[in-house]
């Protein structure tokens, strides 16, 4: 490769390292709010597509990755965990020209740990994974807020949970018997929670829709959600 560097992704800039291999310069600077016109204006100017740069693979990594591959350039997603992990043992103060540096001198070495980068269908089909277990994070929330202002005020337990008709009818029967701030704060629940639940269904539909184009995947437990959004949130 004639260029290989390294890029430390923050919202508010880009700080990058790379070599150039005609030239013998080792470049460093800042892209300042960078979004995907400019960053891909950056990489027009750097005179040639012979390029690789690495990155951690953190918020921000897709459209670098997509806009290098677009330039028919290298695109290199290393894992937060053994990126660090390959950092120097001697004490330094952190920075991101250092993280840069530091995944510049990994893909010069050939010691860059990868990360496997989705094609456009998987990614999209994680992102609706992503918003449906948020949906179902937030209706709990707010299911919990429900139940927990119809015991503060002295009404029986629910018979049915609130994602479904019966819970929700009988949620509402208890709030015409309440104070108007009260009977306010359980019908918004409700409505928050009708409305998440029309959501999710239809997240489910293309969910299974999506799944039919890709290889088949093991389905996730209720108990893995968390664990599956933070690791593809990278």
């Amino acid at each position: 490769m004639a260029i290989v560097g390294g890029l430390d992704i923050h919202r508010a800039q880009i700080t990058f390292s790379y070599a150039d291999s005609v030239t013998g310069e080792v470049k460093n600077g800042k892209i300042e709010n960078p979004h995907r016109a400019q960053f891909a204006h950056w990489l027009s100017k750097l005179g040639t597509t012979d390029v690789e740069f690495g990155m951690e693979g953190c918020i921000g990594w897709l459209y670098i990755a997509e806009e290098l591959t677009s330039a028919g350039m290298g695109a290199r997603v290393g894992d937060p965990a053994e990126l660090a992990a390959l950092k120097p043992r001697k004490k330094r103060a952190k920075t991101d020209r250092a993280d840069a540096r530091h995944m510049r001198v990994l893909l010069s070495d050939d010691r860059f740990p990868d990360s496997w980068i989705p094609p456009g269908h998987v990614a999209q089909t994680r992102s609706l994974g992503r918003l449906y277990l948020d949906l179902r994070n937030d209706q709990a929330a707010w299911s919990q807020r429900v139940h927990a202002t119809l015991f503060h005020h002295g009404f029986p337990s629910l018979k049915g949970a609130l994602d479904s008709g019966e819970g929700r009818t009988l949620a509402l029967s208890y709030a015409d018997e309440m104070d108007m701030i009260n009977r306010h704060a359980v019908i918004t629940g409700i409505k928050t929670i009708e409305y998440m639940t029309s959501e999710m269904k239809l997240l489910k539909q293309q969910l299974g829709w999506e799944k039919s184009r890709s290889a088949p995947t093991r389905q996730l437990n209720p108990g893995e959600g968390r664990r599956y959004r933070n690791r593809t949130d990278r």
